[in-house]
Formats: C-alpha cells, structure tokens, sequence
C-alpha cells in the first residue's frame, strides 16, 4: 500500500510538472519558511534575495537554538533538512523519501551558496561555486543533537539514508501486517472434538523460554527505570540471576520416562543451547559482584559480550514456538516466562531443593522490580503477597515449589478469562492443565486433584522441545 501511494504521488508530480508549475513539491516538500533561531532572525545577518528561514544547527552557538522538532507531527522519526541552490537538483531526492511518510519529514531549504549561514553544519573541504550542494542534515527524534547525517548529497547519500530508515520501516511494515491479520477471522480449534490434535500444541519449547528470558534481562532491565541499577533493583537481580543459574533446564526427558525415574537423569538429552545460556547468566552475575554502580549502558554491553563470547545462545529473531498467538497481540513474552518460571520449579523439586521459598521468592523479586507490565506486576504482587501469600503457610515442601506456582498461575487465568484484550481463543485462560491435555488431572467433580496433576507437571516441563 505504501508502495501504491508513492507511485500516486510521483504520478501527481509529474502531472504538475507538465503544466509548468516547477515549484510543485507536494505540499509538505515546500520550503521552510519560518524563523525559529534568535540569532539568525537578528538584523546583523543579511538576508539573501529570495531566501526563507530554517534552523541553524551551528553549535557554537547552540544558545540561540530553539526546537527545530517544532511542528513536525509526532509520528515522525525522522528529520530530514535538504539545502539546495538548484531545486532540480535536490528534487529527486526529496520525491523519494515520500515512500516512507509520514515516518520521515523532508524540509527543502533554498541558500544561495555553501556559506550560506543557515547551513545546518559546517561543510567540510568547501569549494567555489555549488559543488557542495545540494547538502543533506538527518536528525533523529530523542536522540542527540548531531545530525546522524550531515553530507552533500552524491550517488551514495541515498544509500546510506536508506541504512538508517529501514529498519524503522521493517518494524513499522511488521505493525501494519499485525493491524491487516489482526482483522481477519481466527479459525479456532475445538479441542473438546480434536483433543489428540489440540495436544499438539502444547509443549514447552526450549526457543520459547530463552527468547522470553533473553527480554526479562535486557529489555525489561533496561527499561525499568533511570540511568542506572539502584541497590534494590540489583539485589533482586542477583537473587534471579542465581536461580537461572542453578536452576534453568539443561536437558530434555522423553515422555515415556518419569522424570523421578531413577534413571531419568543419566538418560536426559543436553540442551546445548540453553548451557550456553547459563555461561551468560554466570558472566552476569559475576559481573553484579565486581561494580558498585552499574548503569543501563554498562548492562547492556556486558550483556551483549557475554552473548557474543557464547555463540548468541538467545533467539531474539526466532517466532515463537508454543507461545506463539493466533495473533501478534497473544501470548508471546508473557506465555515464554510463565514457561520458564514453571519449568524451573520443576528443576527446584527434581534436585532436591532446600529451601521452598528460595526460587519463588527469586521469581518475585524479578517481577516487582522489572516486569513492564505495571498492572501485571500490580496484580502479582498483590496476590504473592496479600491473597495468597508467598511464604510458609503456602510454602513448607519441594511439592509446593511446584505447587504454589501452579495455582498462582491458575488464579491468573480465573481472573483474566473472558478479556478480550488478553485472552487468545485458541489457548484460552482456563484453569491449567485442561481435560484434554491430562484427563487424569481431574476427580470424579471435574475438579483438578493435586497429586496427579504435580506428576503431569513433572513430566509436562522437563520433556522440552530442543531449540533448532
């Protein structure tokens, strides 16, 4: 669609450019014509003939800048300022950034020469006459105020403008493909008809809980606030760091053996993967010990070393797996965590934990300083703290481990069923696990019974699908 549009404009140009009319810039591509800079607006600067204002980026000077944002609409990225003497010669420039509005504003500026003193930059290595115009500044919304391009414009400009705006327009073409299959019908399964079918679909995917993970120690970490970790933020993160550590699933076990199986453990098959993952998690904690004062920059690049010296054991670019929605708006990151705090519980009970609150309380103390979602972490804190407290009344065995996530998550789902915005029709918020999946769960009432449901668990999270 925004291809067709581009064409209609060009189309619309060159209908304008027939009858004459060489100052047609479609509307938004005419020249800036306001003052917004003091200085430039004073009377010792001579106007040119024929000149209209923009902003000047002269930094010396950067006292006497105003907003040069001000008026652009809120949706755009991208700032784009053309100064040109000869508007042939930054025409075609200007038309082909029109494929990517209203996400890039192009603003055309008319100067009479490379001094011109409403040139945004200082041209470097300036020569007679117009040979370095037409001229190009980019700036960037909420980033620094140097350009993030300042060049004349040659063959290999439109190239390298294309570098920086595309991946903004992937994401936004992502958005748009979302909104289009948003709107179309899901075809959901009756698994009620076709339980062996719908069984299918659920498993726990090794893909699913590093990619989840992977979001809950960079991007919920980096924005949850402030420049840098203070000691609380820090403390709860090491307590998480070291669950992950001791207790993220390192192997797979097929369906047919229990995991309490004697030998289940020496016939487990390695999830390669996911040890490299725990290489991280080790780098990281380490790195909490060794730094008083840690701040987002700091995280994030220890962080990506860490991934780096490890083979990128995270799938950040993988689709979800089990957790993948019937819709871009379902499941996802959330339905990868819960996976992974489950599947750790498990790994809690099978070795043999001691201390029952140890892994849950790790848990928490991520949630309440890190999960994003402020009502997510409202309402968890709230219930692990209030409704049904995490703590030994609720907590006394290596069963209830497991036990205590299990109705957690089960409350979750009784109070979140029937919310459109949350709710995917195919995997509905339904008390856990549902008849299909194990019908032994259940009593003569329809009633989950704890004992066999603790062993559908078991098995459940340790027979996990290999990342590919």
């Amino acid at each position: 669609m925004r291809q067709r549009l581009h064409a209609k404009l060009l189309d619309e140009f060159d209908k304008e450019m027939e009858k004459g009319n060489s100052n047609y810039y479609l509307g938004e591509l005419q020249y800036e014509r306001r003052c917004k800079f003091a200085k430039l607006c004073s009377t010792s600067l001579p106007a040119p003939p024929k000149s209209v204002y923009a902003p000047t980026f002269s930094y010396a000077v950067n006292t006497q800048m105003q907003d040069p944002w001000e008026g652009v609409s809120n949706g755009t990225k991208f700032l784009v300022y053309i100064f040109e003497r000869n508007p042939e010669k930054g025409l075609p420039f200007s038309l082909d950034l029109l494929l990517f509005k209203p996400q890039v504003e192009v603003r055309r500026v008319l100067v009479w020469g490379p001094n011109d003193v409403r040139l945004m930059v200082e041209q470097k290595n300036k020569k007679n006459g117009d040979e370095q115009l037409p001229y190009v500044v980019v700036l960037e919304r909420g980033g620094k105020i140097e350009p993030l391009m300042a060049e004349s414009i040659t063959d290999s400009t439109l190239p390298k403008l294309h570098e920086l705006i595309n991946p903004l327009m992937e994401q936004i073409n992502q958005t748009e493909q979302a909104e289009a299959h948003a709107k179309k019908p899901i075809h959901v399964l009756d698994c009620a008809k076709n339980p062996e079918r719908c069984k299918q679909l659920f498993y726990v995917s090794e893909s699913d809980m590093l990619k989840a993970i992977h979001a809950a120690l960079l991007d919920e970490v980096i924005s949850s606030g402030g420049n840098e970790l203070d000691s609380q933020r820090i403390s709860n993160l090491k307590k998480f760091l070291d669950l992950l550590i001791q207790r993220f699933p390192r192997k797979t076990f097929e369906r047919s053996l229990p995991p309490t199986h004697p030998k289940s453990l020496s016939v487990g098959k390695p999830l390669s993967w996911s040890l490299k993952a725990i290489q991280v998690f080790n780098r990281m904690r380490q790195f909490l010990d060794k730094n008083e004062i840690i701040t987002m920059d700091d995280w994030k690049n220890e962080f990506d070393a860490a991934k780096a010296e490890n083979s990128e054991p995270f799938p950040i670019q993988a689709e979800w797996e089990h957790c993948k929605g019937s819709k871009p708006i379902f499941r996802g990151f959330t339905c990868g965590l819960w996976t992974a705090f489950h599947a750790m519980t498990v790994q809690a009970y099978l070795n043999n934990e001691q201390e029952s609150l140890k892994p849950l309380k790790a848990i928490q103390a991520w949630v309440s300083s890190f999960f994003s979602c402020s009502g997510c972490r409202r309402h968890f804190m709230s219930m692990t703290t209030e409704k049904f407290p995490m703590d030994e009344r609720n907590v006394k065995t290596r069963e209830d481990i497991v036990g205590y996530l299990w109705k957690a998550h089960n409350t979750v789902n009784a109070r979140l069923h029937g919310d459109e915005a949350t709710e995917d029709p195919q995997f509905p918020k339904e008390q856990f696990p549902p008849s299909f999946l194990c019908p032994e769960c259940r009593d003569s009432k329809g009633e989950l019974e704890q004992e066999r449901t603790l062993d559908f668990l078991l098995q459940f999270s340790t027979n996990i699908k290999p990342r590919q």
